[in-house]
């Protein structure tokens, strides 16, 4: 999983704690994550969401990671596979500015 990662990323994007900025940002990448994960269950094409990521690089490695798990067919299925990874994208935020705040 490349949630190190994207935590190692978050760490310079939102360095402020927990505070309303470093919230909006978390919610903002679990939005990020619903809509990337959600495409990936549709059967989207992964380089098309790349480039419309023009190059941000917490998108790229959203769309990589979400890219890396398993494609279902039931809808049940898919809608448990974006709430699982859009939930986990902002429980790593979340911890971050935790670290952050102490």
């Amino acid at each position: 999983m490349k949630h190190l990662l994207l935590i190692t990323l978050l760490s310079f994007g939102a360095n402020a704690g927990i505070n309303e900025k470093g919230m909006k940002y978390c919610e903002s990448l679990e939005k990020a994550a619903t809509i990337t994960m959600k495409a990936r269950q549709n059967g989207e094409s992964m380089r098309k969401l790349i480039e419309r990521a023009n190059g941000e690089k917490v998108l790229i490695l959203l769309i990589t990671d979400a890219y890396e798990k398993r494609r279902f067919l039931s809808d049940d299925n898919k809608k448990r596979a974006v709430e699982d990874f859009s939930n986990s994208v902002y429980m790593a935020c979340y911890e971050q500015l935790s670290k952050e705040s102490k």
